[in-house]
């Protein structure tokens, strides 16, 4: 492992909730960056548009992805071809994932040290109702990550997270991963950032765990010092995350933080119930 790695995510098994095809590219390029930066692999599980999409980020981000891809840094799988490979009768087969996956990624660890996934065939499963496949492929990524050099970021729309009766889905999602990821924060020309609860200058204003996070602090009526006596969460980790300078949360500093305000942690992520 060379110091030019960002140690924070490694090892980690990651879960990002996506509004738009846009944003879906932007954090995945966030997390794959730095292996291609550094000279080690990264292998991205996804459709050809979703792929084609991640590519055009990375190269807005100053990446040259077409070298990557010649090198054998940067790989594909199709989330078809692999689903098929998992699944062939319909059920995750856990054998057949280690003959597929599990072989290229003892390959790539072989070659480069550290490996950054970024795996979106899971939220297609998910909004085909195999949520049994969905738990198999978690199951054995988490078990990956947390035994060796590979990170996997997972993608889901957050569209299938959208009401009262998908809480159930989503609190066994966020429980399958280690952090949960917020979106890329824009740049704004505000000299001071908005307070909570007023909308962009278009009217809109995206779910974060920042905004989240300060909205049901203050409608507690509490400090961030009060809010990190009651949560056990450092005041700099509460300070980082209200700035935005901090978007992968542990989810045991989420629920810390859910548990103190007495709010779900669905709702922390910006998604269910809204604050």
């Amino acid at each position: 492992m060379t110091g030019q790695r960002d140690s924070h995510q490694a090892g980690r098994h990651l879960v990002h909730f996506y509004e738009s095809d846009r944003q879906q590219a932007d954090v995945a390029a966030q997390h794959l960056g730095p292996a291609l930066a550094v000279g080690e692999p990264a292998l991205v599980v996804a459709n050809p548009k979703q792929a084609h999409r991640i590519d055009q980020a990375l190269i807005g981000a100053g990446h040259d992805v077409a070298a990557a891809r010649r090198a054998g840094q940067l790989v594909d799988l199709s989330s078809a071809d692999t689903v098929q490979a998992w699944a062939p009768a319909g059920q995750f087969d856990e054998k057949a994932w280690h003959v597929s996956a599990g072989s290229l990624l003892r390959d790539l660890v072989g070659a480069g040290g550290h490996v950054r996934c970024y795996g979106a065939a899971v939220g297609g499963l998910w909004a085909e109702g195999r949520t049994d496949v969905v738990a198999g492929i978690e199951a054995v990524w988490g078990a990956v990550c947390g035994n060796g050099p590979v990170s996997m970021l997972c993608g889901y729309p957050a569209q299938l997270f959208a009401t009262f009766r998908d809480a159930p889905g989503l609190a066994q999602v966020c429980h399958a991963h280690d952090e949960v990821v917020g979106p890329p924060r824009k740049p704004s020309n505000r000299a001071q950032p908005a307070p909570a609860g007023v909308p962009d200058e278009q009217g809109n204003q995206p779910p974060s765990i920042a905004d989240a996070l300060r909205r049901a602090r203050v409608r507690r009526g509490w400090t961030r010092e009060d809010l990190a006596h009651h949560s056990g969460v450092s005041y700099g980790a509460i300070v980082q995350i209200e700035a935005g300078r901090r978007t992968d949360v542990r989810l045991s500093s989420l629920v810390a933080l859910a548990e103190a305000l007495d709010v779900s942690v669905d709702a922390l992520i910006g998604r269910w119930p809204p604050l």
